[in-house]
Parts: structure tokens; C-alpha cells; sequence
């Protein structure tokens, strides 16, 4: 018998799928770009972080851009995976993407405590993310997943 989906099961692994790719894409450039700065390449992608006034506090006050753009390039495989999981209807899909909700949550607010940011542009992030842990704890939801 094939497992009724509901509209959230196909939304949310949509976002995730384009989430992962352009994150993945992008952290992939940017390591590239803080390995070898001096080149014409690096150059371009390093200028245009610094367009506006919040990527160039972002980048300035991270003293190790490398290792920081590894940790949000495994967090978009791990969105990648996570969605297909979900498309799937596989049960770790759920968890996997919950436990990336959770870990967001986290790194916002301690993000905002460490650099001493204010909370609110994160808020909306914030309410997705508790929107998701919502969602994929409703039964019906659960029981799609066998959770």
C-alpha cells in the first residue's frame, strides 16, 4: 500500500533540495576563494561578500573563514540528504531535518550572544525553523514516516 503524502512532506523537501545545492555551491566557491586569494577568481567572490555592511561584519569578525564555510557546506549536504529522505519517506529524513532545525536555532541565538548581534533578523529563521519542529511532530505527520 503506498503512504498517503501530506503537502508538507513535498514542500519542505523541495526547500531543502534547493537550500542544500545553492549552499553547498556557494561554501564550495567561497572555500576556494579564502584558499587562494591573490587569484582573479578569488578576487570577485571575495569583493562581492563585501557588498553590504552585515557580509563584511560577518567575514571580519570570523577570524577562521575556512573552517566556517566547511560547517555550512556539511549543513547543506545535510539539508541535500535530508530532503531526499523526506521525498522518500524515509523515517531519519524527519529526524535529520529536525535536528538541522534545532542546531539553527542554537547557532542563531548564541551567534547573536558571541557577536553580540541583535537577535531580530534571525527571528524569521527562527519561526521557520520551529514551524518545522511543529510539523514533523504532528501524528499524522509521525505516521507517515512510521516515527
Amino acid at each position: 500500500m503506498k503512504k498517503k503524502r501530506s503537502v508538507g512532506t513535498i514542500i519542505f523537501p523541495i526547500f531543502l533540495l534547493l537550500f542544500g545545492v545553492v549552499t553547498t555551491i556557494f561554501m564550495v566557491l567561497f572555500t576556494v576563494a579564502f584558499l587562494i586569494p591573490e587569484s582573479q577568481f578569488s578576487i570577485k567572490i571575495l569583493a562581492n561578500i563585501n557588498i553590504d555592511k552585515m557580509h563584511q561584519e560577518f567575514w571580519t569578525v570570523s577570524l577562521h573563514e575556512i573552517p566556517i564555510c566547511l560547517a555550512y557546506m556539511f549543513f547543506g549536504i545535510c539539508a541535500f540528504v535530508a530532503g531526499i529522505g523526506i521525498l522518500k519517506l524515509q523515517d531519519w529524513g524527519p529526524k535529520l531535518f529536525m535536528l538541522l532545525a534545532t542546531a539553527d536555532i542554537l547557532t542563531n541565538v548564541t551567534n547573536s550572544i558571541v557577536l553580540k548581534k541583535p537577535l531580530l533578523p534571525e527571528v524569521p529563521w527562527i519561526i521557520f525553523n520551529c514551524i518545522v519542529l511543529f510539523y514533523f511532530t504532528r501524528p499524522k505527520i509521525k505516521e507517515q514516516f512510521n516515527l
